[in-house]
C-alpha cells in the first residue's frame, strides 16, 4: 500500500511538473531530464527504501521477540521439568530411609527376644538410614546457603594426600567387594582450604562414580602436583554421560535421564554443590569422557605453600 501511494504520488506530482513544463518550453525534449523531474523520481526511490528499511527494522524487532519468548516458555519448561524431577527425588530420598527405618524399629519392638546379631544389623540399618537422611538435609541447607552466599570456609593447611589415601581406603575397605578401587597419589600435595569442604567434594564425586556405575568397574582417583595448583582426577568406566547434558549435570537439581525412571538414588545437589565450593576456594571442575567408557572428572584447587 505504501508502494502504491509512493507511485500515486510521483504520478500527480509529474502531470503536474509535465503541466508547468509544457507553458514554459515549446517541447517535452529535456523533461525527463529536468532537475525538478529527477528531484521527485530521487524522493519517490528515498521513501520506498525507507518503507523497506522500516519493515527489515520491524521484522528483526518480531523475530527478536519471538526468539525472546521461544526462550523464555523453555526456560520456564525446564524449570518445571527440574521441580519435578526435584520433588520426585526427595520424596524417594526421604521415603526411603524413613520406611527402612520404621521397619527395623517395628522388628525390633514386635520381637524382642532377637538375638544380638540381629538387633545389631538392625541398628546398624537404622543408623545408616538416619545418617543418609542427615546427609539429605545438611546438602538442602548447604544448597540454600550457597544460593543466598552465605557459604563460610576456614582455610587449613593440609596434606591433600593423606586425605585423598585415607578416603580411597575408607572406599576400599567398605565397598572393595563391590567395585575395584584403585589410586595414583603424590606425595606431600599441601594445600590450604577446607578440609572439611574438600573431603565432601571427593565424597560427592567417588559416590557418583559407584552410583552410575555397574558392579566390577573400575573407580579411580590420582591427585598430582601441577605447580601452581593440585589436581585431583576422578574417573570411573560406567555408561558416561551423554554429551548433550554435560552442560547441565552442575546446575541446581539436575539429573541426568527422567526422574520416572531413574533408578539410582540422588537429588540433583551433589555436583552443584561440588562446583559452588571449588568455586569459594578459586577452583574449577571439568568432565569429560574416559576411554574407552566411563566419565572422568577434573578438579583443581590453588597451591599454598
Amino acid at each position: 500500500m505504501l508502494f502504491q501511494k509512493n507511485k500515486e504520488i510521483l504520478h500527480n506530482q509529474e502531470e503536474l511538473l509535465y503541466s508547468q513544463w509544457i507553458m514554459t518550453h515549446t517541447s517535452i525534449d529535456g523533461f525527463y531530464d529536468s532537475h525538478p523531474y529527477s528531484k521527485i523520481v530521487q524522493h519517490c526511490h528515498a521513501q520506498n527504501s525507507m518503507v523497506v528499511g522500516e519493515a527489515l527494522v520491524f521484522l528483526v524487532l518480531v523475530a527478536i521477540g519471538v526468539w525472546q519468548v521461544n526462550r523464555a516458555f523453555d526456560k520456564e519448561l525446564r524449570l518445571n521439568r527440574q521441580q519435578k524431577n526435584f520433588l520426585l527425588s526427595v520424596t524417594h530420598e526421604l521415603k526411603s530411609p524413613i520406611a527402612s527405618t520404621k521397619m527395623s524399629l517395628q522388628t525390633m519392638s514386635r520381637h524382642t527376644t532377637l538375638d544380638v546379631a540381629t538387633s545389631a544389623k538392625l541398628i546398624h540399618n537404622s543408623l545408616a538410614d538416619i545418617n543418609r537422611l542427615q546427609t539429605l538435609v545438611e546438602n538442602l541447607l548447604l544448597a540454600a546457603r550457597i544460593e543466598d552466599r552465605h557459604v563460610e570456609v576456614t582455610p587449613t593447611k593440609f596434606s591433600l594426600s593423606s586425605l585423598v589415601n585415607e578416603t580411597w581406603d575408607k572406599y576400599l575397605s567398605a565397598f572393595g567387594h563391590v567395585y575395584t578401587f584403585q589410586s595414583h597419589v603424590d606425595d606431600n600435595i599441601m594445600i590450604s582450604a577446607d578440609k572439611a569442604a574438600i573431603s565432601s567434594i571427593i565424597h560427592n564425586l567417588a559416590d557418583n562414580a559407584m552410583k552410575y556405575s555397574p558392579p566390577g568397574s573400575i573407580i579411580s582417583i590420582e591427585a598430582t602436583n601441577k605447580g601452581k595448583e593440585a589436581l585431583i582426577r576422578i574417573s570411573d568406566t560406567g555408561p558416561g554421560i551423554p554429551e548433550e547434558e554435560k552442560e547441565f549435570i552442575f546446575k541446581k537439581f539436575y539429573r541426568i535421564g527422567n526422574e520416572d525412571t531413574r533408578q539410582t538414588k540422588g537429588t540433583g545437589l551433589g555436583l552443584y554443590i561440588v562446583k559452588k565450593m571449588l568455586e569459594v576456594h578459586q577452583g574449577s571442575i571439568t568432565v569429560r569422557n574416559n576411554t574407552p567408557q566411563g566419565t572422568i572428572f577434573d578438579i583443581t584447587i590453588p597451591l599454598h605453600t
